[in-house]
């Protein structure tokens, strides 16, 4: 007689949670040991273990979404000979039996999208008007229709921005100093190097994101995370005046008095608070 490991009739057992977005399931063997055999005989768990030959990260053979994360191996009381062992196989995604979602078939969780549009108060010397737009890219006067008086601002106008948020479910390992959530912060405040989402570069802006936990057990936590981008045609910038001489120092006035800018802050240039530039691909951001 030699050494056996067979898995048993009763194996097996699945379980999904659609909360939690897991799906488990587990697969049981026994191992007997040889009593006849003294050197080839199983000693311990650990190589009763390897008669089975399943190792962490291997995937299930009926299911190659679910992976190996788990097992646990036991002696019988009453048999020093017989091993009992359970292995857990895992995955982050929800395996629906009853069929297809509606619309796109059984996928796993996708990420949600929310678009909004805001007015918020800005401090500007110039506006767009018919036949003045105001020059995104300009590096002197910016153009527009002036709204200011002799250099000083009146009253707040409003800008029109896009505002967007996804929201994401992400399985973050909250061991490690440098994960998924703590990386997060180098995005905050910066904008987009190269497109993204259909966005030419610098026109979007990293506005922050929220968490909550999902789930947290020995493998892994898993995390439901919402990004939030703001859009600005104008890549961010911010309206300022030249500084000038004189007794109206910081405002220089031009001197043609047909001039839409008579007695107006002139010229007016872009400020970029925002100059840092980073590619937004490391959010993992697919709303395809």
């Amino acid at each position: 007689m030699a050494n056996s490991a067979f898995e048993d009739k009763n194996t097996g057992g699945i379980e999904s949670d659609l909360l939690a977005q897991l799906t488990s399931a587990r697969r049981t063997f026994t191992v007997i040991s040889d009593p006849s055999d003294q050197q080839e005989g199983i000693a311990n768990e650990f190589e009763a273990l390897a008669e089975v030959g399943i190792a962490l990260g291997d995937p299930h053979p009926d299911n190659s979404l679910l992976t190996c994360v788990r097992y646990n191996a036991v002696r019988e009381p009453d048999n020093d000979g017989v091993y009992r062992i359970t292995y857990t196989y895992q995955s982050p995604e929800v395996i629906d039996p009853g069929g297809p979602d509606i619309g796109d078939g059984g996928q796993d969780f996708r990420q949600a999208v929310n678009l909004r549009f805001q007015q918020v108060p800005t401090k500007v010397f110039r506006v767009p008007a018919p036949g003045q737009g105001i020059n995104p890219e300009a590096t002197g006067d910016i153009g527009g229709k002036p709204v200011d008086h002799k250099g000083q601002l009146l009253t707040s106008t409003f800008k029109t921005i896009a505002l967007l948020d996804v929201t994401m479910r992400v399985a973050v390992n909250t061991q490690q100093s440098y994960n998924y959530l703590t990386r997060v912060k180098d995005f905050v405040g910066k904008r987009n190097k190269g497109y993204f989402l259909g966005a030419a570069e610098g026109k979007l802006r990293y506005l922050g994101a929220t968490s909550r936990r999902l789930l947290d057990d020995d493998y892994r936590q898993l995390y439901e995370v919402t990004h939030s981008i703001g859009y600005d045609d104008d890549f961010h910038q911010q309206q300022f005046v030249t500084p000038g001489d004189g007794y109206d120092f910081g405002i220089q006035y031009s001197t043609n008095a047909n001039s839409d800018y008579y007695q107006r802050a002139f010229p007016v240039k872009w400020f970029q608070p925002f100059p840092l530039l980073v590619s937004f691909n490391g959010l993992g951001i697919d709303i395809g």
